[in-house]
């Protein structure tokens, strides 16, 4: 099925309604600790939203938002009716922590700059833990009116108390 956030393809992030990253501190080393601080600023760990709507789907490699709460929102590579979204997160036998994955997701369809409207709302399929991948269908009464974007509002994770993770979503259409 063709993706329609996809990067490559052309589906853009969209800034001014997607939540700030999280930045992760590391750090320093013992000569960071020993006085380089000071002329060296400290490193820190920070993916651009752009992650989610790219291929890799590697341990780590993921946009992580701060909080257990916030929204995604993607401009599609060209005008559609939404019949789809996938949501991935890396395979749980490789990932160390799944409590930053999404669990409760509620999709918007943007028909325009300012006019969205709710598509779906997606509770987490999986009652014990997420599944690497679910895709799910946007029933037919909401297939009604072409969307130039799709906002992914994360309503709650699995429990990460400090950010959600989101290795990649689709739309199809």
């Amino acid at each position: 099925k063709p993706d329609y956030a996809l990067h490559s393809a052309g589906g853009r992030i969209i800034p001014r309604l997607t939540s700030p990253n999280y930045f992760h501190y590391v750090e320093p080393t013992l000569l960071g600790r020993l006085g380089a601080r000071f002329f060296v600023p400290l490193p820190r760990r920070e993916k651009p939203a752009e992650k989610a709507i790219e291929p890799d789907m590697h341990a780590g490699e993921c946009w992580a938002m701060d909080g257990q709460e916030g929204q995604l929102a993607v401009r599609l590579a060209r005008k559609i009716v939404i019949t789809e979204v996938t949501i991935e997160h890396a395979d749980p036998s490789v990932v160390l922590d799944l409590g930053s994955a999404a669990r409760e997701i509620e999709i918007w369809g943007l028909r325009g700059r300012d006019d969205a409207a709710p598509v779906t709302n997606i509770d987490g399929d999986a009652p014990e833990k997420p599944k690497s991948r679910q895709t799910f269908s946007i029933p037919l009464s909401k297939q009604i009116v072409p969307s130039v974007g799709a906002v992914f509002r994360i309503k709650s994770n699995w429990g990460h108390p400090k950010m959600t993770c989101i290795y990649r979503v689709r739309v199809h259409g």
